[in-house]
């Protein structure tokens, strides 16, 4: 009994520091995420690792302080809920419901990973590959063969690894970044999609993919049929700025000047960017560590000293 409440003190005071986060705010959290009403004063003691009273912690307070912070932190692990989240979320359903192949664009640092990543997360029947600058039909096929669990074969020709995928194909096939596919491949997932009567897929890239869908359409490596199998065409918008703030505040800066300044300052080419907001972010963590300050007292011009080391 006294290893397990020593255990759970000594995590208790690695995760206030972690996340910084008051006595006050715990003593909510435990509530919130555990029913079950705990004083800040008594987690000051237990997380200092002296007695409750004079006796040792119940059972029943260790877990509901043990499940709080699992759940704190599985919860800061999943992503925000953003527009482009859950409109990347209704397509992907939408298309497994109708065994349809939809395509959805978007600059880089407008969320598309990340949602779709969210999506496997919750949906197991539907598999993904990303898309390499060097991936030929070959590669792109031994990608959906290892996510689907079957044996690609290097010596089999590609037509007979497609009867194979046909045969077994997935309920949903994700392909991410796809403008960097080849016409080849784009032609193969249209084959396979057409041959199987339950693969839905979709096609997710930048902007550039409308180009590469509608210029190799005029020339000889013809993308007519693909792009007539297209049921759904979307164009991801960039996030806005309460978005922004609301993913700054779950990566631990909750001071309202700061995110503003990351805001101000996450612009990339023209759009706002959340890959440039998770480095300006990271860089000011950096920051606070080596001058030794809280994060909730940092000066919103460090957004702007982090801002000039990038491009």
């Amino acid at each position: 009994m006294q290893e397990k409440w020593i255990g759970v003190s000594e995590r208790l005071k690695e995760f206030l520091a972690q996340h910084s986060i008051s006595m006050r705010k715990m003593s909510a959290l435990v509530e919130e995420l555990s029913d079950t009403k705990v004083s800040a004063a008594s987690l000051s003691l237990l997380s200092r690792k002296q007695m409750n009273n004079g006796s040792v912690w119940g059972d029943d307070l260790l877990f509901a302080v043990s499940h709080a912070m699992q759940r704190y932190e599985e919860d800061a692990a999943r992503p925000l809920e953003t527009k482009n989240l859950k409109m990347i979320t209704t397509i992907c359903e939408e298309c497994i419901g109708k065994k349809s192949m939809h395509v959805v664009i978007g600059e880089s640092g407008f969320g598309k990973t990340t949602a779709f990543r969210e999506y496997l997360r919750r949906n197991k029947e539907a598999v993904a590959i990303t898309a390499d600058p060097t991936m030929k039909l070959r590669s792109m096929l031994q990608a959906i063969c290892e996510a689907v669990d079957i044996d690609y074969r290097m010596r089999a020709t590609p037509h007979k690894i497609v009867l194979d995928l046909i045969e077994r194909a997935p309920d949903q096939i994700i392909i991410d970044d796809a403008h960097r596919l080849t016409s080849m491949c784009f032609e193969t997932l249209r084959k396979i999609h057409d041959a199987s009567e339950k693969t839905s897929i979709i096609i997710l890239g930048q902007s550039c993919l409308i180009n590469k869908l509608t210029v190799s359409s005029n020339k000889e490596e013809n993308l007519t049929q693909l792009v007539s199998r297209i049921g759904l065409f979307v164009e991801l918008q960039a996030p806005d700025d309460a978005e922004i703030r609301g993913i700054i505040n779950k990566m631990g800066i909750a001071k309202r000047d700061v995110q503003d300044a990351i805001v101000k300052n996450c612009r990339v080419l023209g759009h706002k960017n959340l890959h440039r907001v998770e480095r300006l972010v990271n860089a000011i963590k950096e920051m606070a560590e080596t001058n030794n300050t809280p994060l909730n007292e940092v000066p919103d011009f460090w957004a702007d000293e982090a801002r000039k080391d990038m491009l």
